[in-house]
């Protein structure tokens, strides 16, 4: 599994391809510590940044439905 915030399609096929997972954010995230340079960095670059305390439940929902059928399908293969 990887998470970025942006890929090229071709990476993110090449790692499905052998069984891995992209998981492609929106923001690119700082620790809440950072919230400074967070923004400094907007400001300057105008990148979508975030120092969220947790991910949001659609982001959640999306890692476990992969992780659900990656995990189902390799208990049937064995």
């Amino acid at each position: 599994m990887i998470a970025v915030r942006m890929f090229p399609q071709t990476w993110i096929n090449e790692i499905r391809e052998f069984g891995g997972f992209s998981l492609i954010m929106k923001y690119q995230f700082y620790p809440i510590s950072f919230k400074e340079l967070a923004k400094k960095v907007n400001e300057v670059l105008g990148f979508p940044i975030g120092t969220p305390k947790r991910l949001e439940q659609g982001t959640m929902d999306r890692v476990l439905k992969w992780h659900i059928n990656n995990v189902n399908s390799i208990s049937k293969s064995h």
